[in-house]
């Protein structure tokens, strides 16, 4: 069985980060990753915020 850890390093704003950790089931890590998402509008490609779907998704996690 794997476990793979997701977090969301910053408060996202232009760009989002996330952390991968992946573990095996004797809870060894396997490995880790990252990956750095940012978004562009469709009509011209260039960069916006967050849509409000995924923003009230990750904000819920900042809340102090």
């Amino acid at each position: 069985m794997l476990k793979i850890i997701l977090k969301v390093t910053e408060k996202p704003s232009l760009r989002c980060y996330f952390e991968y950790h992946t573990y095996n089931q004797d809870d060894e890590q396997l490995n880790s990753g990252f990956t750095e998402l940012f978004f562009v509008k469709k009509d011209n490609l260039r960069p916006t915020t967050l849509t409000v779907f995924f923003a009230g998704i990750i904000a819920k996690d900042f809340e102090p």
